[in-house]
């Protein structure tokens, strides 16, 4: 029932980039939720299906960090659309 908290603590567990892959991913989940675009439990599979999209990097720089949010946010709206088709 808590299914994003849990993805929360594997991301700070995981960590390096995947922290940004969840922030980014939840961000734009619950963007297309508020544009009633997707329904509540649908943010959870978005955000899951882009953190085991994702290939952590354990030391990223910032602009590494700042490219990961831009993928998370970019891969969150693809897949919907894949969805959606």
């Amino acid at each position: 029932t808590f299914g994003c908290l849990a993805l929360g603590f594997s991301a700070a567990n995981t960590g390096g980039t995947m922290p940004t892959v969840y922030s980014g991913a939840g961000e734009a989940a619950v963007a297309l939720f508020l544009d009633g675009k997707c329904r509540f439990l649908d943010i959870e599979m978005l955000v899951q299906k882009t953190m085991e999209a994702h290939k952590t990097v354990i030391n990223p720089t910032l602009s590494c960090i700042l490219e990961t949010d831009a993928w998370a946010r970019e891969t969150v709206q693809s897949l919907w659309e894949g969805i959606t088709k």
